[in-house]
């Protein structure tokens, strides 16, 4: 099976729409109700009374250090990861976005961003460790996940995961998705204006993403290199380039299979209460 670590704005949102159109009803989004949670054994053991035929899962509360693999013990699991201030800068973007669509303006938008920061300290690193440790991070990584995208280089990173998942019948082509519109453009300029304005606030910025850029230089300079020449460079290359021909060619792109939405809307959301996935953090 394999389990996609999602690590919020790192690509992940378009990742997820493909793995939804190639798996079809053998894919689960692992939904729950804080980014906190982890989807644990028994939550699966309880999607699989549903989900008879999985293949991949996938979402922010897949991580490596749950305990997955004492009923999956053959689980691949994989992520992508970006640069941390850009990402870190998108997410708050994608905060404001939200609160303006909800008719939400902040008082003050530096005072908001402060607060928010606090819960967003070494995310990447977290997400992976389960603490703001990038040795530990780096250690899962090897012990655990089986391959490390970039979001910067997404279509590179896409096929070398498709050899990777061992399925070459893998649809790579996809539509960007959950980019930013004009008015997240402007949140998203006014930060980084904060930032280019305020020593300070850099200082504090870096600070709160030490640990995820030391995992970020090790993958971008260390990790996927290797992943390069293990693929052959000039291999990698002409796929790329093929990859991207294919996309320029695309002109209707579902972001789901049919089956896959009717089963995930119709049938596994409205029973997910019922079959008790995420009762363990209820209890």
């Amino acid at each position: 099976m394999l389990a996609f670590v999602h690590i919020k704005k790192t690509a992940g949102t378009t990742l997820t729409a493909i793995l939804r159109r190639n798996f079809g009803t053998r894919h689960l989004d692992t939904r729950l109700h804080l980014y906190e949670d982890l989807f644990l054994a028994d939550d699966l053991r309880r999607a699989l009374k549903l989900y008879r035929r999985l293949d991949c899962i996938a979402g922010h509360h897949v991580r490596p250090f749950g305990d997955l693999h004492s009923l999956i013990p053959k689980i691949r699991y994989f992520t992508f990861v970006r640069e941390p201030i850009s990402r870190l800068v998108s997410d708050f973007q994608f905060k404001l976005s939200c609160l303006t669509r909800r008719g939400i303006q902040p008082r003050d938008t530096m005072e908001l961003f402060h607060t928010w920061l606090k819960g967003q300290r070494n995310l990447q690193v977290r997400s992976l460790a389960g603490c703001e440790d990038s040795d530990e991070a780096i250690r899962t990584i090897r012990q655990q996940i089986g391959f490390v995208g970039q979001a910067e280089r997404f279509d590179d990173s896409l096929v070398m995961w498709r050899r990777w998942t061992q399925n070459a019948d893998l649809d790579l082509r996809y539509r960007s998705l959950n980019k930013s519109s004009s008015s997240q453009a402007k949140n998203k300029y006014f930060l980084r204006e904060q930032m280019d304005s305020s020593e300070q606030l850099r200082k504090i910025v870096q600070e709160a993403n030490l640990e995820d850029l030391k995992l970020y230089r090790w993958v971008r300079d260390e990790l996927f290199p290797r992943q390069i020449e293990e693929y052959g460079e000039q291999i990698l290359a002409t796929e790329t380039d093929e990859l991207r021909r294919a996309n320029q060619e695309l002109h209707a792109w579902r972001a789901d299979s049919v089956a896959g939405r009717i089963f995930r809307n119709l049938l596994y959301r409205p029973l997910k209460p019922l079959l008790g996935v995420g009762r363990t953090r209820a209890a």
